[in-house]
Order: structure tokens, then C-alpha cells, then sequence
């Protein structure tokens, strides 16, 4: 028997006086950990995968989005102003994904340093997404009128382009008339007020400008633009 080559009762007293187990983790650290786990597991990925946000007449007929629950539409006084807010509720729900995801993988591989992540973690948001991670938020496109956003709208227009955020901003300008004439007045009396040099003045906006008439080339510029 195995009592003849062992002496049982010094094994027990030897593996009494040893490590009980690992090194213990500390309070803060569980806490990171189990509320990473709790985020990744409360997060249920949404169908929405993109909202439309129009003014006036830009998108008289809505039936044929009303038939699929990918997409949401809503008429607004100010598309911009309200497609920067549901972008930015959309990103945070995410934010929160995301941080929980890169948490826990800095924990796998031991990597996470307090010093450094702590306040790195406290201020992440959608400008701290990767390029995989932004594409994975659902998509913004607003429909407005030239007229409206040479107006009323310019200035929620200016801001959305000058914060960076991916929204997609579709404009149908006419190529009889000029979007920055006054009420009654010549459109070609002035120099024509051109979007698209307003977008490239904001640096950070892609701009695309083509005429439906060539439908192949409108259908590349949406693609690089989206």
C-alpha cells in the first residue's frame, strides 16, 4: 500500500503549512472585473442599424421604412442638431460595451495598469473608437434642404461637421436655383452658394457632389462617402 513509501500524516501537515492558492485579487481589481462581465453580458445587439432624420418635405413618403425595423425615421425642426443627439446616445450605449471589452482583455493578458487606464477608461467615448468599433454604431443620415441649411440650420450644420462625428448629411440642392438667394430674389443675380465648398471648409467632412443624371458615379460617391 501506499503507506509503506509515505508518510501521510507529515504530507498532510506540509500541504497544511502551504499556499492555499493564488495570489488573492484585490477589492478594486474584482470590482473592474465583475463589472466588465456584467456589462458584456447585458448587452443585446440592437436591429436598428440606421435613423433618418428629415425636415419638411424632404421625405414626404416614409411607408416603404415603416416596413422594416432596421431603420427609424423622424421629422425634426433641426435634423442636425437632433441627429448629433442620437448619435451621441447611440455611441455612449456602446462606449460602455466597448470600454468593458478592452477591460477584460487587459485583464486577461495581466496588462492593466491603474496609473494609466483608470483615467484613460473615466473619459472613453466614441473619439476613442477604433475604426472596427465605429462602423459598428448604428448609422445617422439627415435629409435637409439647401435652402434651410444656407438659413436656419447653418449653424447646427457647422457645428455637426466641425465635431468629426460620422453622421451623413444628404442635401438635394437644384441645379436651376441657388441655395443662398433671398426670398424673391434672382438665384443668379450673386455668385451661387455651393455646399460643398462649405462642407471642405470644415476640414474634417468628407464632401461629394454629383448629379443624379449620372447615376453610376452618384452611386461610387455615396459608397466612398458611407
Amino acid at each position: 500500500s501506499s503507506s509503506q513509501f509515505f508518510n501521510t500524516e507529515s504530507l498532510s501537515k506540509v500541504v497544511e503549512q502551504s499556499s492555499k492558492g493564488s495570489i488573492a485579487l484585490s477589492d478594486k481589481r474584482r470590482k473592474r472585473i465583475e463589472d466588465a462581465l456584467q456589462v458584456l453580458l447585458k448587452f443585446k445587439e440592437k436591429q436598428i442599424l440606421v435613423h433618418i432624420v428629415h425636415a419638411n418635405q424632404e421625405l414626404s413618403d416614409t411607408s416603404w421604412l415603416d416596413k422594416s425595423q432596421c431603420f427609424t425615421n423622424e421629422h425634426h425642426e433641426d435634423p442636425c442638431a437632433r441627429a448629433t443627439e442620437i448619435f451621441d446616445h447611440e455611441a455612449q450605449e456602446l462606449a460602455d460595451v466597448f470600454a468593458a471589452a478592452r477591460i477584460a482583455r487587459l485583464e486577461i493578458d495581466n496588462l492593466y495598469d491603474e496609473a494609466i487606464h483608470d483615467p484613460w477608461f473615466n473619459s472613453f467615448s466614441w473619439e476613442s473608437f477604433s475604426k472596427e468599433e465605429l462602423i459598428l454604431v448604428p448609422s445617422v443620415i439627415v435629409l435637409e434642404g439647401a435652402h434651410r441649411l444656407v438659413g436656419e440650420s447653418m449653424v447646427s450644420f457647422s457645428h455637426l461637421l466641425n465635431s468629426g462625428r460620422p453622421v451623413n448629411i444628404f442635401v438635394r440642392v437644384k441645379a436651376h436655383d441657388n441655395p443662398g438667394a433671398q426670398e424673391n430674389e434672382d438665384p443668379f443675380h450673386n455668385y451661387r452658394t455651393e455646399l460643398g465648398y462649405l462642407g471642405i471648409s470644415h476640414r474634417q467632412a468628407v464632401v461629394t457632389q454629383c448629379s443624379a443624371a449620372r447615376h453610376q458615379l452618384l452611386l461610387e460617391h455615396f459608397e466612398t462617402s458611407l
